[in-house]
């Protein structure tokens, strides 16, 4: 079994300069290979992911030197990405692979395991040095690589870690699950699970925020080192408002899923497992993620243009643990 275990990063304004260059780096080359790829494949040519590969490091030190300045897996693994995305177009199981945006692309670049090391709550990158990371590896395997991606003005890094498969445990008997407005889940042992403002909190930083923005100028010493003025300022509360609903329902999922004390379902009940995307969508309030739209969740825009989350007073009621209810 492979898990992933995303961690951000602390890095000094050097190292995010480093992780900005490869990302770009990693993003062009992505982009050289996909173009040269459909011109190879109109002319009758039939290109491969080593083929390209061989044909850009004849070039590399004539034409793109600057590539050199980060780590080799910046240049190389966009090769074996696209051979993969072109692998899963052909058998019908993706879309043709498109051209990655500056502006709209997620920057990331891929880390192999034997391109970077592992310390107590840093790591170690090729050309860089040690990273701060904001907790340790949770997870005690293999190390099969890792990702640096950015979200907002943050970086973080998700390490991919091979585990011996867990051994089949006999879970307790089934709850029921009250999702309402008071509380976030009420359980049909009695327990009830509190219901956090994440939105309420977040909208009042965000306001907050862009005031502050307003009343900068643009080239003042106050309005900070990106343009525009304190953009990431503002836009670094747009993450926690569907980051902490996530990490609160991921974290609600996996006790419920553990629970303890529940009723035993009656005898000829078929003994399913639930999945713990069914429980984070019927936790959730956002209508694309509730329980196939039952919960009665909708967004609209008050009278000032604010977002405003409606919610019906329906329950939806969900049998988690080995039978159904």
């Amino acid at each position: 079994m492979i898990k992933a275990h995303k961690i951000r990063l602390h890095p000094t304004a050097e190292q995010a300069v480093y992780f900005a260059k490869a990302a770009g780096t990693a993003r062009f080359v992505w982009n050289w290979a996909l173009a040269e790829w459909n011109r190879q494949y109109e002319a009758g040519g039939n290109p491969t992911a080593f083929k390209l590969k061989k044909q850009f490091n004849e070039i590399r030190r004539e034409q793109f030197p600057w590539t050199w300045e980060v780590t080799k897996n910046a240049s190389d693994q966009p090769f074996l990405d696209l051979g993969k995305a072109f692998t899963a177009f052909f058998e019908g199981r993706a879309r043709r692979p498109k051209f990655k945006s500056k502006k709209r692309s997620t920057p990331s670049f891929y880390l192999a395991n034997d391109q970077f090391e592992l310390g107590d709550h840093r790591m170690w990158i090729p050309k860089l040095g040690w990273v701060n990371m904001a907790e340790k590896l949770r997870f005690a395997g293999r190390v099969k690589g890792a990702r640096i991606t950015k979200t907002a003005e943050w970086w973080f890094v998700s390490i991919q870690v091979e585990i011996p498969d867990p051994i089949a445990v006999k879970k307790p008997a089934a709850v029921g699950i009250d999702v309402g407005l008071n509380r976030l889940a009420t359980l049909s042992t009695g327990e009830e699970v509190e219901n956090q403002a994440f939105l309420k909190t977040t909208l009042k930083k965000l306001r907050q925020a862009n005031k502050r923005l307003h009343r900068r100028k643009l080239g003042s010493r106050e309005s900070g080192e990106s343009a525009p003025t304190g953009r990431p300022s503002a836009l670094s509360h747009h993450l926690p408002a569907p980051g902490c609903p996530s990490e609160a329902h991921n974290q609600t999922s996996r006790q419920l899923l553990d629970h303890r004390g529940g009723r035993s379902p009656p005898q000829g009940t078929p003994q399913e497992s639930p999945s713990r995307s069914l429980v984070r969508r019927c936790l959730a309030r956002h209508p694309q993620t509730s329980a196939r739209g039952k919960s009665g969740a909708t967004w609209g825009r008050g009278d000032q243009g604010g977002p405003f989350l409606s919610w019906k007073s329906r329950p939806v009621i969900a049998a988690v643990g080995r039978g159904k209810r």
